[in-house]
């Protein structure tokens, strides 16, 4: 058995969305991303796609979300993968829509994130 560190992976390659949801699994089962450290950590493991979101959200001064979390419930286990989530508040960012969404969650699409009055910002998460 060959074991890879996936810490050490670049992130600029291309690598499109399966790839990269593998990547964070991976990661999280290394208990690389297993929780927020700083905004620094979060850009480097975060999908590129993100990008914009995580600098939008750091202008406001929030908290650093959990990179690449796995959302899961009691009942069935794994819902989805977040790109980007605020575990405490119970809020998520993710590019492939989930089918179920666990009650008490507020998530949403990259689009719905950035929109000026429908998005993070009017959903009572205040700066951190």
């Amino acid at each position: 058995m060959v074991f890879v560190s996936l810490e050490t992976i670049e992130t600029d390659m291309a690598a499109d969305y399966e790839d990269i949801q593998l990547i964070n699994r991976l990661r999280r089962e290394q208990d690389i991303t297993n929780c927020p450290v700083n905004w620094d950590e979060d850009f480097k493991y975060a999908d590129p796609a993100t990008q914009g979101v995580l600098s939008y959200v750091r202008s406001l001064d929030y908290r650093v979300p959990s990179v690449g979390f796995e959302l899961t419930n009691t009942g069935s286990g794994h819902i989805c993968d977040l790109e980007l989530a605020w575990t405490d508040i119970r809020e998520g960012i993710y590019i492939k829509k989930p089918t179920i969404v666990p009650a008490g969650w507020s998530l949403f699409s990259i689009e719905e994130a950035l929109h000026p009055t429908e998005g993070l910002k009017t959903q009572n998460q205040l700066p951190f």
